[in-house]
């Protein structure tokens, strides 16, 4: 097929309109974001501090960052713009997520107005010790806007004052905020942090929002959240496969369908993840406490296990407890206990031959043998009737017989509550212990421990029928000889994890 001129012409034309298209769009993305009705929400709250409490991946961070540009530009979608140009901060957890963050404001920025010289790379984004770009205001002064992250110990924050500061997932604790909040205080400034509540102590930050300290935007996760304001149907996005699809409330309950249970009020929905207000240890345990994985460590390892034959109450415990490094207060270091699995009968039908096929499995996962546990809590003998009779021996007898083992088995499973002291006033006294580990940040739980999770966050301790008991049972008689220190270890090996 041969062209003429004039339909040469006429391509060129329609080549040059869409790279002006693709110029335009890239000089005003920010002109041209259609904000969700969370987002439009948030926007048009000129409180000075706010908070937008949200699920994953639902435009937090985008609205965040197109507030602080809008600050540092001078100019608003729905509001009139009461500051000169000025300094803003960007506080993120860590230089990673501080990367990734840079790259979306990159993205929305006009580059008409950013300091010619501004360098941006996607692997390093504004670079250098002190990252920050500078973008030019409407009153002809240029704005900065500095990226920090909480690993810094202080923020270097000396001398520092600042107009504005967006928090993007919560600080790391109380301390980290007010630090920012005074340097934001000197100028009359204000704070907006955009967050799920998850990988950090937020109980004094749903108390300052429950009071109004704090002007609280939450949204749940639901298809009427992803229509763009003005519109009529959800956002359409298109797959890196090429595949569109609507976020619609097909696409919902399939999101919904394929979260884990215990993580769609948080991950999803936005919900607040602290502790039962009435709970024994609902102001020691947060999220942080939460690990995706162990860390690089030293350990040994040990197991406890509370008997029971109804749906939830048999339960075991795979634990690693680890020392820190020794320091002049405490040269042997301090004892930190990590929660590493669990093994639970929630159905109520396992006999005693499946819970030692249920706890070796648990080793199993782990890399684990028997033998080589340092210590085996349990509970005193079961027997609610005979059909029902669950016993350390009787259980040391089943593993012993999976495994093949001559003799006894090595270690034996201690039975804990007996002798004097180890009634109700033990349970307290266990309690406690755990709970000054806790305090002092010694304490810590692989997230696929779902119902040790569930387990501190409600447990209450003068409820001797409380639902949790059992679990919590069964890591006080897993860490029994360290609580008495009245039963050395077996002698199982040390070994380096993560």
């Amino acid at each position: 097929m041969t062209l003429d001129p004039r339909q040469i012409e006429g391509l060129r034309g329609v080549r040059d309109g869409v790279r002006g298209l693709a110029a335009a769009w890239t000089e005003s993305r920010l002109g041209c974001v259609e904000w969700l009705p969370h987002q439009a929400e948030l926007l048009r709250d000129a409180g000075m501090y706010r908070l937008l409490r949200t699920g994953n991946q639902v435009g937090k961070t985008e609205v965040g960052i197109g507030e602080v540009l809008f600050a540092s530009l001078g100019y608003h979608p729905y509001r009139r713009p009461t500051f000169a140009h000025g300094e803003y901060w960007i506080v993120c957890a860590s230089w990673s997520q501080s990367v990734a963050i840079q790259g979306k404001l990159w993205s929305l920025v006009p580059r008409s107005r950013v300091r010619p010289g501004t360098q941006f790379t996607d692997a390093h984004g504004f670079g250098g010790r002190n990252p920050h770009v500078a973008v030019l205001h409407e009153d002809g002064h240029y704005s900065v806007v500095r990226f920090k992250t909480t690993a810094q110990e202080t923020l270097d924050l000396a001398s520092a004052t600042i107009d504005g500061a967006l928090f993007d997932e919560p600080p790391r604790d109380r301390g980290v905020y007010s630090e920012v909040q005074k340097r934001v205080q000197a100028n009359a400034g204000w704070m907006l942090l955009t967050m799920t509540p998850i990988g950090a102590d937020v109980g004094w930050l749903k108390a300052m929002a429950d009071e109004g300290v704090i002007s609280e935007h939450h949204t749940p996760f639901e298809a009427s959240c992803f229509i763009p304001v003005g519109r009529v149907r959800p956002l359409r996005v298109r797959s890196k496969q090429g595949q569109l699809y609507e976020w619609n409330d097909e696409w919902v309950s399939t999101v919904r369908r394929l979260t884990p249970p215990d993580q769609r009020a948080i991950r999803l929905d936005g919900g607040w993840d602290v502790a039962d207000p009435e709970s024994y240890y609902h102001d020691v345990w947060n999220s942080s406490m939460v690990l995706d994985e162990c860390p690089d460590l030293e350990v040994v390892a040990q197991v406890g296990i509370d008997h029971g034959h109804r749906p939830g109450k048999q339960y075991g415990c795979f634990l690693y407890l680890a020392r820190t490094a020794g320091t002049e207060e405490s040269p042997d270091g301090e004892l930190v206990v990590i929660v590493a699995d669990e093994y639970s009968d929630e159905e109520g039908v396992a006999d005693v031959q499946l819970d030692a096929e249920g706890l070796l499995a648990m080793l199993v996962r782990n890399g684990w043998e028997w033998s080589e546990l340092d210590f085996v809590g349990g509970d005193r003998d079961h027997m609610p009737g005979t059909s029902h009779r669950k016993s350390n021996r009787d259980l040391e007898l089943a593993i012993a017989a999976l495994l093949d083992a001559p003799g006894e088995l090595e270690p034996r499973i201690r039975t804990v509550k007996r002798g004097a002291g180890r009634h109700w006033g033990s349970v307290e006294f266990g309690c406690r212990w755990i709970y000054r580990l806790m305090a002092r940040r010694r304490f810590f739980v692989l997230r696929r421990c779902r119902r040790m999770r569930a387990a501190l966050r409600q447990f209450r301790l003068r409820n001797r029928d409380d639902e949790w008991k059992d679990i919590l049972d069964a890591l006080r008689y897993g860490l029994e000889n360290r609580i008495f220190g009245a039963r050395a270890g077996a002698g199982g090996p040390s070994v380096r994890i993560g």
